[in-house]
């Protein structure tokens, strides 16, 4: 770990990735609500029976749930690279790197 703090290019890294996966979250997200979407809508749900309509409707709405708390994500992902940002110019102005 002290190695890392030392070396400024494991803090340039550290904010690289950050960002890399925030545009990979930003990807990935509308992707897998775009596919989720088209599985739900290719189901035939006719002939099914009361108990297993509900069941469908309660996993449609937990699915659809768990993606708006996605959103989430991003808002971490920059919170991560503002503080990545912050710590690498305070050991750089240190002078320990």
């Amino acid at each position: 770990m002290k190695n890392l703090l030392r070396n400024k290019r494991g803090q340039t890294g550290i904010a690289i990735a950050l960002v890399i996966t925030l545009v990979a979250l930003s990807v990935i997200i509308p992707i897998g609500m775009w596919v989720t979407g088209l599985i739900f809508t290719s189901i035939p749900q006719s002939g099914w029976t009361a108990a297993a309509n509900t069941t469908m409707s309660t996993l449609q709405s937990n699915t659809w749930a768990a993606y708006s708390l996605s959103t989430i994500l991003p808002i971490i992902a920059v919170a991560g690279v503002i503080i990545a940002s912050i710590t690498g110019f305070i050991v750089w102005r240190r002078g320990e790197g």
